[in-house]
Order: structure tokens, then sequence, then C-alpha cells
């Protein structure tokens, strides 16, 4: 298939000032925000779903390649490197389902059951057990 720009040259002919607010200044403008801000506006429009996306790769290779665990005294199952694992693939968990929601939203929608409530309270799990273990995320 041929792409052709003639129909969008054609809605701007004679539009001059319009042209080069959609095709100059919008992208500087964006630009400069991203430099002056470090980030672009349009990643606060969905903010949990950029930090997911941001994280999930990240906290998938700290899982390869961790070779510790943290300890809490109160906790039974603070000596085995099995629970910490088991943890980690909590929040993974939680993560995906984010980034999967979002990028299939429409498919998330129609299949959307009773079973949401339980798939949500797990993902409500990983997340808190990442921000109490937010600390101990390094090797």
């Amino acid at each position: 298939m041929k792409f052709h720009l003639s129909y969008r040259w054609s809605y701007y002919c004679g539009k001059a000032e319009e042209l080069f607010k959609e095709l100059i200044w919008r992208p500087f403008k964006n630009l400069v925000f991203r430099c002056r801000n470090g980030y672009f506006a349009s990643d606060t429009w969905s903010l949990n779903y950029t930090l997911a996306k941001w994280i999930l790769p990240r906290i998938k290779g700290f899982r390869k390649v961790n070779n510790g665990w943290p300890c809490d005294e109160t906790d039974p199952n603070c000596d085995t490197h099995e629970h910490w694992d088991k943890t980690i693939d909590l929040m993974i968990e939680a993560f995906q389902g984010i980034v999967d929601e979002n990028d299939n939203y429409d498919a998330w929608y129609t299949n959307y059951n009773a079973d949401y409530g339980a798939k949500y309270k797990r993902r409500q799990e990983g997340l808190e057990l990442f921000g109490k273990y937010l600390s101990h995320l390094w090797w």
C-alpha cells in the first residue's frame, strides 16, 4: 500500500499557521518541556503505566542476578532464598498485570469477569511488597 500525504496537505492548504503549530511548534514545545523537566508531559497521563513499564524489565533483571535476601526477624521464612524469590515473583506479576492491562485494554475490558477481584487483590499484594522491600532491592 502506497502512502500519500496529499490528503493532509490539501487540508492545510491556505492554513500556514495551523501547519506551523502542528508540524513544528508542538513538537518543539514538547522537546523544550522534556529538556526543562526531564520527562514528557504525556508521561504523566497514566503514570502507573509509565512507572510499571520502566520498573518491570529492571525487576525481572534483578530477579536473575540477585544473590541474597532480606531478613526480618519477625518473619519465620526469612532464612530461605525461595521465599525471597516468590516475593519478587509477586512484584513482577503485579507490574506485569498493570502493563498488560494498559497495552491490551480492549481485550481486558471484553474479558472482564468476576475473577478480576482476585487478580486485583493479588496485584495490590505485589505492589505492597514492592513498597515494603524497596530498600532491599539491591545486590
